[in-house]
């Protein structure tokens, strides 16, 4: 693999006050972005990912912080990495094993130091990172009295469930009703929407374990869909007409194998795993998709093309992944704002290494402000009326929407 080239873009970032688990700031003004749509992969307790390329602005990321230091939680281990610029690493403790690594911003508060590494937008602390600062990541988002992770390394799945939209309850599947999908042919155990097309066109519903066999062909109509299982086998296809959610119950799992294909563009799939079972990728396979599983292990695979977010308790990867954000590398995220107060009808500047193009709308507490001046790295939007007190700042996409890191002031 070829390592970025070093950029002579930097960010122009302004120090900004944050509050709460919103992010923190280096006297360089270096912030880790934490809204968990910025990120490609985010793990409760630890991440090891094997020379992985990521070619798009978006983070990796651990939640949980070490609680000892022999203790493998709140590590973030990585080989040859590459990464490309704006993209972040965060965690308690972050590892390169061998040199040549060549990433962009590292995020920290605990050594080992970052040695053998390029890091092209350096930071304050000696080894050339940022401090990472107040952990965890993730906010308290279940209504329950606990972190998201406490100080044992003990996360509370819920509030990773209601940061990947996990119903409550969560629904059960019907083990009567299981479904394969064998090579050229229609269902086997369901309904076929068109039969007689060489495919399996599925229909929202509850089901039992999903079979789709080598070179198996598989379409979701679109909707929900609730299985015990899901196991892909070799040189499948699956397939989405519209948006479609498939929702793994408690004590299942989701295999893809060899040289499969799950997933064609962002948004056509999300899968959701209850549970404390594993979301596990082959070789040579490619997947776009969102996929959460809290409670469970996620395994990359190796020599995989992968386009989305993989979420879940401890997430791996072996050699040679090329990874993505969704949307071809669109993401909501951007880096700061200012100035940090500001009175209606003032212009605040947003700067980003994302490409901030595909921004639809910008909202500053809640209030839709126009966007006055659009360029790939800078939105320039205006202080809406009605407009008070503390406020998000928020940019939206196709991607979703993206809530900044600290509050802007409205001052008279």
């Amino acid at each position: 693999m070829r390592p970025f080239k070093t950029s002579t873009r930097r960010l122009a970032l302004s120090v900004i006050l944050l509050g709460g688990l919103s992010g923190v700031a280096s006297a360089a003004g270096h912030t880790f972005r934490r809204d968990l749509k910025g990120f490609f992969a985010f793990a409760e307790r630890e991440m090891h990912l094997k020379n992985l390329t990521l070619s798009d602005a978006c983070n990796v990321g651990v939640n949980c912080a070490q609680p000892s230091p022999n203790s493998e939680c709140g590590n973030i281990i990585l080989d040859d990495a590459q990464f490309a610029d704006g993209s972040q690493i965060g965690a308690d403790v972050v590892k390169f094993t061998k040199p040549g690594a060549s990433v962009w911003e590292v995020f920290h508060n605990k050594p080992p130091a970052i040695a053998a590494s390029i890091i092209r937008d350096p930071g304050m602390q000696p080894d050339g990172s940022d401090l990472l600062g107040a952990l965890p990541i993730l906010p308290n988002l279940d209504g329950d009295a606990n972190p998201s992770c406490d100080s044992n390394c003990n996360p509370d799945v819920g509030d990773l469930e209601a940061a990947c939209g996990f119903p409550d309850p969560f629904p059960s599947c019907d083990p009567s009703k299981p479904v394969t999908v064998p090579s050229n042919s229609d269902c086997v155990g369901a309904a076929d929407g068109t039969p007689g097309n060489s495919r399996c066109d599925l229909a929202p519903g509850t089901y039992g374990d999903l079979q789709v066999q080598n070179f198996g062909k598989l379409n979701l109509t679109g909707g929900g869909y609730v299985f015990c299982s899901v196991n892909v086998g070799k040189n499948a296809t699956i397939l989405a007409d519209s948006p479609a959610i498939v929702d793994i119950a408690d004590g299942g799992f989701f295999n893809l194998n060899n040289e499969s294909s799950f997933g064609q563009k962002c948004g056509d799939i999300a899968v959701r795993l209850k549970g404390t079972d594993s979301v596990a990728f082959g070789r040579n396979a490619s997947v776009t998709a969102f996929v959460c599983a809290p409670g469970g292990t996620i395994n990359l695979g190796h020599a995989n093309q992968l386009t989305g977010q993989f979420i879940g308790d401890s997430v791996f990867a072996n050699q040679d992944n090329d990874g993505h954000c969704c949307a071809g590398g669109v993401c909501t995220c951007f880096d700061s704002f200012a100035p940090t107060s500001a009175k209606v009808g003032d212009t605040i500047t947003l700067t980003s290494m994302c490409d901030l193009t595909s921004a639809t709308g910008v909202k500053i507490c809640g209030i839709n402000a126009i966007i006055t001046s659009k360029t790939a790295g800078e939105l320039k939007v205006t202080v809406p009326a009605g407009a008070t007190g503390s406020c998000s700042v928020q940019v939206e996409s196709a991607a979703g929407v993206y809530t900044a890191g600290g509050t802007l002031t409205i001052v008279p």
